[in-house]
């Protein structure tokens, strides 16, 4: 019994393929599939001006994060991922001439944003061997710091030969062989002109000169310096007190509600001071004394020759860069980009205020990308923010279905998924999910009047007219894939460790394949154009084809499988996302290969997340 099964199996995947070494038979066609490749999830740094438009400086697919501008402004340093680990990156301004300045010792994460010395020779590097780094600019030598830096906030001194690590109760001195000058009971410490260093702890602020020796005390905490040193901000309950502390003498104090405390910051010039006023609004206000006005945003940066540079939300998830003047007027649109306020976003201008550079990141979402079967002919078909999974093909070619979903704030794209019903270019026609309602995995009925759906999120089978809309559910809690037969008959169905099927004019159902080989559940099914062959996935990475004729017999063709997959109109190819050469940022290639198992080939190789093909009938 068991020799025929295995005949009838080799006699059907013999007369799909024609040969045992038929490789890429069958005229050229198209293949739809899901990619990250458009999204910012990567992270990207830009270089922007009000009125020029954004220009790529780190232009890579690779995460590239953190940026750091040198105090002469001839170089920036950014952490990226580019060649499989984190390693810091040092380039010109507009982004060219880069290079990896020093490899990091983990691959699975960078470490924080570098800080450069205020003479440019050395960057501290938080994060660091677990703790920081001090790593020169020129060789990219580093010396690991003492634990005390590891997750503190490190200020220079000006004379670029000592920082301070302030790290929860004890603020640290050290010099750049990592020995220990001064620790003071503090909780900041800010760096001043002269050296003087301002110390914080829970009442009050101590200003020490270079050798270490207390010049003087304020009550509250210290939050900032101006440049020429004649300026120290001092944050306390209901107050920010402006003082001298060359002269000893109080410039200004700004008062406020008695439970009220904010932060405050002194523009580059020094005659200005902003803070969070009571009511919760960004405020400016000369710091000698004058009329206080709202800022137009939380969080901007402001330029060495005075201009404003701040984020404004938009509708639909976006931010919008904006550059006004010093007191945020006048401002002006320098580019938009997607936001996302659990990713990255990073404000910091060049040192001659010409341009601000944006680094950016947010959550990845999937487009519609189609590549010719041969390889040739990569192109994007969908760029509307929305996060595409499970294209899948009417029997004509005519139609496309898919799942949608928008963002939603900080959920990301976790609103619910619509099926779409759309032309070949992925434009949409109609919705076919109704308000309320959630649909994955849509297969088409070979007359292209229904379509199949799993109801989210108990696995549901729904059978949805095309023309009208309505619903019948034809089965519950079936599984995690649904798969419409070419002669209309049956609705695989991948789940419970087992293919099965069920009949859309009874609702009968029966076991197609009783168990996988590998006694992995099946992640996904599809049917042959000719209805002799089911191709399956299971979660440990296998592809597997069986024939009809013998569904007791699977055969596996492929490994490193994952999701979904398609026969080519043919019936002999079969296009699959592989995992093979998996790495962090390139989990998933397309491959093809013969349903015998025989002219494996990549399809679209490439540093993004190419997945769910669907192959053009």
């Amino acid at each position: 019994m068991r020799a025929v099964a295995f005949s009838v199996l080799a006699g059907a995947l013999a007369a799909s393929t024609g040969t045992a070494t038929a490789r890429h038979a069958g005229s050229a066609g198209e293949i739809v599939f899901v990619s990250d490749a458009a999204s910012s999830g990567a992270g990207e740094i830009y270089s922007l001006a009000a009125g020029t438009g954004p220009r790529d400086v780190s232009n890579s697919p690779y995460q590239d994060l953190y940026v750091a501008v040198s105090p002469r402004g001839n170089s920036i340093v950014y952490w990226s991922d580019r060649g499989g680990a984190w390693r810091l990156f040092v380039a010109r301004p507009d982004g060219r001439g880069a290079h990896s300045l020093a490899a990091s010792t983990t691959s699975s994460a960078p470490g924080g944003v570098p800080v450069f010395s205020p003479d440019g020779a050395q960057l501290f590097v938080p994060g660091w061997a677990g703790n920081g780094a001090l790593v020169e600019t020129t060789t990219g030598a580093a010396r690991v710091l003492p634990a005390a830096c590891a997750l503190a906030v490190v200020s220079w001194a000006p004379d670029s030969r000592r920082l301070s690590c302030a790290n929860g109760p004890r603020v640290e001195v050290f010099d750049l062989g990592g020995r220990r000058l001064h620790a003071y009971p503090a909780s900041a410490a800010v760096w001043g002109p002269g050296d003087r260093l301002a110390v914080a702890t829970a009442t009050s602020t101590l200003v020490f000169d270079a050798g270490g020796r207390l010049l003087v005390r304020y009550r509250g905490g210290a939050v900032a310096w101006s440049r020429d040193g004649h300026t120290l901000a001092v944050s306390s309950p209901g107050r920010i007190e402006l003082v001298d502390p060359l002269r000893r003498r109080t410039v200004r104090v700004i008062r406020g509600l008695k439970t009220w405390r904010s932060g405050a910051q002194l523009t580059p010039d020094g005659r200005y001071v902003t803070y969070t006023a009571p009511a919760g609004l960004p405020r400016i206000e000369p710091v000698k004394g004058g009329a206080s006005r709202v800022l137009p945003s939380f969080g901007g940066t402001w330029s060495s020759t005075g201009r404003y540079a701040y984020l404004r939300l938009l509708p639909g998830s976006k931010v919008a860069v904006e550059i006004a003047d010093e007191l945020g007027r006048r401002a002006r649109e320098a580019a938009r980009f997607p936001f996302d306020p659990y990713a990255w976003n990073q404000l910091v201008w060049l040192r001659d205020g010409s341009r601000v550079l944006f680094a950016v990141s947010a959550r990845p979402h999937n487009e519609l990308w189609a590549v010719n079967d041969d390889g040739s002919g990569l192109r994007r078909l969908t760029a509307n923010g929305l996060d595409i999974e499970a294209p899948a093909w009417s029997r004509d070619g005519d139609r496309l279905a898919y799942t949608a979903a928008a963002r939603a704030g900080a959920c990301g794209y976790c609103s619910s998924r619509k099926v779409v019903i759309a032309d070949p270019r992925g434009r949409r026609i109609a919705r076919l999910t109704p308000p309320g309602a959630d649909d994955l995995q849509p297969s088409w009925a070979p007359s292209r009047r229904r379509i199949a759906v799993l109801a989210c999120c108990d696995g549901d089978i729904v059978v949805v007219n095309v023309a009208d809309r309505s619903r019948k559910t034809l089965l519950r809690r079936a599984g995690s894939a649904v798969a419409w037969s070419p002669d209309g008959g049956t609705i695989a169905y991948a789940g419970r460790g087992r293919i099965s099927g069920v009949n859309p004019a009874t609702a009968g159902t029966r076991t197609l394949v009783a168990a996988t080989p590998d006694g992995a559940d099946p992640t996904d099914v599809s049917w042959s154009p000719d209805g002799k062959l089911l191709a399956y996935t299971t979660k440990a990475g296998n592809l597997y084809v069986v024939a009809i004729a013998a569904l007791d017999r699977s055969r596996l063709v492929a490994t490193h499988a994952a999701g979904a997959v398609s026969f080519a109109p043919d019936s002999r190819r079969i296009a699959f996302a592989t995992t093979a050469h998996a790495t962090e940022e390139n989990p998933t290639d397309l491959a093809v290969v013969n349903v015998d198992g025989s002219g494996l080939r990549p399809l679209v190789t490439r540093p993004f997340a190419d997945a769910q093909p669907a192959w053009r009938g």
